[in-house]
């Protein structure tokens, strides 16, 4: 008997639960989430554009031809205020040949080289591995994706001291989710790989578009959930435009729903109006948190120093709502501290509750305890 009411309780309980998780769901609607592509800058050289050069890659001659080639073939408009000059360029301004494609290549031709052409920045590339053979299927196994692995080295022509450096690795099936478009650009499958390591090269250089995942506030049973939820769906399919008119037409006719101006606050900033972001998510907030704004509002904070970073914008003029991340402390500017000499302490350091010498007994009473 008190074993079958320990099971009903419990089943009780998982009851009560369950109902629980279904009135938040009804009431407040579950998260969904949606893509947006947004402004990065550059990764190793900075915001600042900068003349470029780019040293002759080394790895195998036909892959290294058509790394460059696709290098020089997928600039975008952010690129453009890069004089990139390729090693061809190079060489003929080098009073010497370089030793192209070659891997025992001279570094400082290639630097004096870049010297000669007035450029900012070097740009070394290695080919770590290359396998861009397209294979057939035998039997039900897959054959491994084409792939490609390259080493990117970033100099500082003037002081010829490293500025950074990164690998990129890419394979068929990554190339083809990160960049759709390349299915319908034709070529084989290594060319797909080759030109997504050029485009993810570029990041490398200059500001980019990369995609994220961001957190929409779904409704069911509130006033507009219908053109919420509409938008909702327009937004996973990437139409923002269409998205933000319907969770316009819901906090229009419904001013109180915190779904509405949460999702309508990530539509301005998917249009890079990040002020008039700030400003709805500001309609969101609640003291009973049924939408989470906080993480969306930092989100948003993030992604417009991004963009001001990218192009060199000066702050906004409502200036930053949270304080500036924290750089990266370099070590070598960190200042050792040599440990104390517990014999060489005054006397009555060892006593605890001792008044120092010199001290009053109303000044040592009186001072601040740190807690």
């Amino acid at each position: 008997m008190r074993t079958f009411r320990i099971n009903t309780d419990r089943r009780r309980m998982r009851i009560h639960v369950a109902w629980y998780v279904l009135a938040c769901c009804v009431l407040t609607g579950c998260s969904k989430t949606a893509s947006m592509h947004v402004w990065k800058s550059s990764t190793l050289v900075g915001s600042k554009p900068a003349r470029v050069a780019l040293a002759p890659i080394v790895g195998d001659p036909d892959v290294a031809q058509r790394l460059e080639q696709a290098m020089l073939g997928n600039r975008t408009k952010a690129t453009e205020s890069i004089a990139m000059i390729d090693a061809k360029s190079l060489e003929s301004i080098s009073a010497v040949q370089l030793s192209s494609y070659a891997v025992d290549r001279s570094d400082i031709g290639s630097l004096s080289a870049a010297r000669r052409a007035d450029t900012q920045v070097l740009v070394e590339a290695s080919i770590i591995r290359s396998d861009l053979t397209e294979r057939q299927k035998v039997g039900r196994r897959e054959p491994p994706p084409e792939s490609m692995a390259v080493h990117w080295k970033l100099v500082d022509v003037a002081t010829g001291t490293k500025i950074g450096e990164n690998t990129i690795l890419m394979d068929r099936k990554l190339a083809e989710k990160r960049f759709p478009d390349l299915e319908y650009t034709g070529g084989t499958g290594g060319d797909r790989v080759v030109t997504a390591i050029a485009r993810e090269s570029w990041g490398l250089l200059s500001p980019h578009f990369e995609k994220e995942e961001v957190q929409l506030a779904n409704a069911w049973l509130t006033p507009g959930a219908s053109s919420i939820r509409q938008g909702n769906t327009y937004a996973k399919q990437g139409r923002w435009d269409l998205a933000e008119q319907e969770w316009q037409t819901a906090v229009s006719l419904h001013p109180k729903s915190k779904a509405g101006w949460h999702n309508l606050s990530l539509a301005a900033a998917a249009r890079e109006d990040f002020s008039l972001a700030k400003s709805r998510m500001k309609h969101a907030e609640s003291w009973t948190h049924i939408v989470a704004t906080e993480p969306s509002s930092v989100w948003i904070e993030q992604q417009q120093r991004e963009y001001h970073s990218a192009f060199q914008l000066p702050p906004p003029k409502e200036g930053w709502t949270f304080p500036e991340p924290p750089k990266p402390v370099d070590a070598s500017q960190i200042q050792s501290t040599a440990p104390k000499d517990i014999d060489a302490m005054p006397w009555w350091t060892a006593i605890p509750f001792t008044k120092p010498p010199g001290w009053t007994w109303k000044s040592w009473l009186l001072q601040p305890v740190a807690l």
